[in-house]
């Protein structure tokens, strides 16, 4: 059985349901636009997030007491999707699509000594049919298995890597 939450709006997610659940943040659907940040509130786990799926959306995870973990990440899916990493947050997925599709637009910034963001087992694409982000400042730190950066022709995709201690990681 899969779970899907669609959360708009703002807010937060604090407690999801074991099992294959997904969360769109940002969502276009035959009632409209659905747009939001959302700020993580304690760990998550959970199969699959999509920021910015047809409308604008945003997830911050904003401290060390704030992690997420997830199967399937994609940051700007068919709209603008942002994530944030700050002040010793972390956030792990298996795959990672950032701009997954023409017209997408996804950003991610990870910032803050302790702040982590990592893909283990899949693939950390930065601009893959449409354009894609990656910022990491001040110490922060991401780790993946196999990256990609502009991936498809038409697509665009930037790291930047700047501040002392900050790092980016591929095997």
């Amino acid at each position: 059985m899969l779970f899907r939450s669609y959360i708009a709006s703002g807010g937060s997610i604090s407690c999801i349901p074991s099992g294959n659940v997904t969360a769109d943040i940002g969502n276009a659907s035959g009632t409209g636009s659905l747009t939001g940040t959302v700020n993580l509130n304690g760990p998550v786990v959970i199969s699959g997030v999509s920021i910015g799926n047809g409308a604008g959306g945003g997830l911050v995870v904003s401290s060390r007491a704030n992690s997420l973990s997830v199967g399937s990440l994609f940051i700007g899916e068919s709209s603008s999707g942002n994530l944030t990493v700050q002040g010793g947050g972390t956030a792990a997925a298996t795959y990672v699509n950032i701009g997954a599709a023409a017209g997408s637009n996804g950003n991610v910034s990870v910032t803050g000594a302790g702040s982590q963001f990592s893909e283990a087992g899949g693939y950390l694409t930065i601009g893959n049919i449409g354009d894609g982000s990656l910022s990491i400042a001040g110490g922060a730190a991401v780790s993946g298995d196999l990256a990609a950066i502009g991936e498809s022709q038409g697509s665009h995709g930037t790291v930047t890597v700047s501040g002392a201690g900050s790092q980016l990681t591929t095997s």
